[in-house]
């Protein structure tokens, strides 16, 4: 941010080890040619100095010390001789003046952070610049030190320019991390007035540029961030962008003021942006990217960056490595927290991250310049690196400018999402308030069908058999589960001289329809003559065709119980299953027949198996083999042959309680998908 230096430019001035000398050093001989081409002529550092003040310049310059001011300290001649340098003193210089230059209208350009009176021999040619007060605040001031100094060498030969300059406040200006002395270039008036009037249009037009530029990016986003306060990377950015308004002005605008105080101003100034470019840099990245900030990382810096900060302002040059070691780690970790982005995909990363690039090459650049590597005449005066400040801003701008208008899309988005869903809303309440309605209608329904259904179901048990036939050496057992309120299995017996007649059906679905067949198949069983089991199937089918109940059936299983004997005809109902007390055998009595009430004229078949006491008849609906298990698995009807063949019952009910048990086990207590009927029938003896 400043290059350093003693009385001249960039150096403070020193003396070297050298004995004194009565006169002046070797004469510095001017390029007539050079000089009249245009060129200025940078005066060398050698001169002649002696402390003191006032009046006329030394005839002879006996005491006075040999100042190389490219040899750098704060104070003259500090170590080298034993005079004191106390903020003024006579500087002189010989000049060795060709005749070419005779007469020709020449001028002196001094820069400077005093006050100086310039000699050429022992005329006092001109004053220029401002001596900063002691401590009393007393001032010295002169025309501007940016006016040109003219002169003009009346012969040929040996001349001196002299110069008496006055900077008590020296230190403070070294401390600030500038020069405290002056440099002077030579050269034809016109080259010299066109010199500065170049350099303070170049000098000017960076400040105001650069300037415009930050501040109008820093107050854009600083009043988006006021009309949406939760923008924190607004506000971020709006500092990053002050930031460098500040360095660019006051570096720049620096090199034009003739106002000594400005620099002491300036230098520390400068220091505190680079702090705050750092700390608002972090700060803009980490709102981007983070969710939540690492805070702790965040306080370090700031930490960090106030200790540097209060260094500054007690020695600005001591402290300028460091803040330009804490902009440099600043960035770095800004470069880290994007490449993080860019590797995770987040949206606009890239945008950030070719603006780090385009400052990184920029800075490596000038850092390249200042080492030698290129010639300092290339982009001069720091523009390349506040031009890639320019390019990281407006690359940053653009990305805060995307995200605006992404947020705005989805603003938009989400209002028409609320239209919508407003929308709906209303319509739902409208859609509920019908529901309401039918709801409570259905109410009033379900009440009204539920207490008829209750009805139906206490009038299809009161259709099943109040008590089991107590038959002669037969043990009878029975189970149903219906499905819901009315069931469509049913079982019922008749007895007669000659045995037990056992019927068990099953009607198709479920409710009101198959209870409707339940009634139907009792009224007919109740006709029956149990003679001729298939005979009494068929006309059973015929009368239930006859009262068209449409796609209603019932599968039906008639069995004749007599000593010794069991006559079976079924139409459509799972197989008959005995197991044989003598052997454990279980054998399946399977018919071929549809239905009752299905078609038309089936010829239904009748057998018949022998009996022996200890044999056990089962007869069931299809609920037990179709149940499903929470895996959806089947019993299916060997399971049930196994089942009932390793059921070591000796009683009827016995055998059902262990069927019963055995379906809420595979059901894992759920309700039946279907009705669950048994009728166990154990021949006694």
């Amino acid at each position: 941010m400043s290059r350093r230096g003693g009385l001249a430019l960039p150096a403070a001035l020193a003396l070297p080890a050298a004995p004194p000398r009565a006169e002046a050093t070797e004469r510095f001989v001017l390029d007539g040619e050079a000089v009249r081409s245009g060129e200025l002529v940078s005066l060398p550092n050698e001169w002649l100095f002696r402390p003191g003040g006032g009046g006329r310049p030394p005839v002879a310059l006996a005491d006075a010390e040999p100042a190389n001011l490219a040899q750098a300290d704060a104070r003259l001649p500090r170590g080298a001789t034993t005079a004191a340098w106390d903020g003024e003193g006579w500087f002189a210089l010989a000049i060795e003046v060709p005749a070419d230059l005779v007469d020709v209208p020449l001028a002196v350009v001094l820069r400077q952070t005093g006050a100086s009176q310039i000699w050429l021999d022992d005329t006092r040619i001109a004053t220029r610049g401002t001596a900063v007060g002691t401590a009393a605040g007393a001032g010295e001031r002169g025309a501007s030190s940016n006016l040109p100094i003219p002169l003009r060498f009346r012969r040929a030969g040996p001349h001196r320019l002299a110069v008496h300059y006055r900077n008590p406040a020296v230190e403070s200006f070294q401390r600030a991390g500038t020069y405290g002395g002056f440099t002077a270039r030579l050269g034809a008036a016109d080259a010299v007035a066109a010199a500065v009037r170049a350099d303070l249009r170049t000098w000017s037009l960076m400040t105001w540029w650069f300037s415009a530029i930050f501040v109008s990016f820093g107050f854009l986003h600083l009043c988006l961030w006021l009309y949406q306060r939760r923008a924190r990377d607004n506000l971020w950015f709006a500092g990053l962008c002050l930031a460098n308004a500040s360095l660019a002005f006051f570096l720049y605008y620096k090199e034009i003021t003739d106002v000594p105080g400005f620099r002491l101003f300036s230098e520390p100034t400068m220091n505190l942006s680079g702090l705050l470019f750092g700390l608002c840099g972090l700060g803009f990245v980490y709102s981007v990217f983070y969710e939540r900030w690492p805070r702790w990382l965040y306080a370090v810096a700031a930490a960090l960056a106030a200790g540097v900060a209060a260094w500054s302002l007690l020695d600005t040059w001591a402290a300028l490595s460091s803040v330009f070691l804490f902009m440099f780690a600043s960035c770095f970790e800004m470069a880290r927290v994007v490449l993080v982005a860019i590797r995770r995909r987040r949206a606009g990363a890239w945008l950030i991250g070719c603006g780090l690039l385009a400052l990184a090459l920029g800075f490596g650049v000038a850092l390249a310049r200042n080492l030698g590597l290129f010639p300092r005449s290339v982009l001069p005066g720091n523009l390349l690196p506040f031009s890639s400040m320019v390019v990281l801003i407006g690359f940053m701008s653009v990305y805060l400018s995307s995200e605006l208008a992404r947020t705005q899309r989805e603003l938009r988005r989400h209002l028409r999402e609320v239209e919508r869903l407003s929308a709906e809303r209303l319509e739902q309440e409208r859609v509920a308030q019908r529901q309401e309605t039918e709801r409570r209608l259905l109410q009033a329904e379900v009440r009204r069908k539920s207490e008829e259904l209750e009805e139906a179901r206490a009038l299809q048990l009161s259709m099943l058999p109040a008590t089991l036939p107590q038959s002669a050496g037969l043990d009878v057992a029975t189970h149903i589960a219906t499905a819901t309120e009315v069931g469509g299995d049913y079982y019922d017996f008749a007895s007669d001289d000659g045995g037990l007649v056992v019927a068990i059906g099953d009607a198709t679905g479920h409710g009101m329809r198959a209870g409707t067949m339940v009634t139907a198949t009792k009224a007919l069983f109740g006709l029956l003559g149990h003679a001729d089991l298939s005979h009494e199937l068929a006309a059973s089918n015929r009368a239930l065709r006859r009262m068209n109940l449409r796609r209603l059936a019932m599968a039906f299983t008639l069995a004749r119980f007599e000593p010794g004997l069991c006559r079976v005809a079924s139409a459509g109902m799972p197989p008959v299953l005995v197991r044989r007390a003598a052997s454990g055998r279980v054998d399946s009595i399977e018919l071929r027949g549809t239905p009752l009430g299905a078609l038309a004229g089936f010829p239904y078949e009748q057998t018949e198996t022998r009996l022996d006491p200890g044999d056990l008849v089962l007869f069931m609906s299809d609920g037990l083999p179709e149940l499903l298990s929470p895996d959806g698995d089947e019993v299916g009807y060997e399971r049930v042959v196994e089942l009932l063949a390793a059921t070591p019952a000796a009683a009827a009910q016995e055998l059902v309680d262990e069927l019963v048990r055995f379906a809420a086990e595979w059901s894992a207590g759920r309700p039946p998908d279907d009705d669950v009927t048994f009728v166990a029938v154990r021949v006694v003896g």
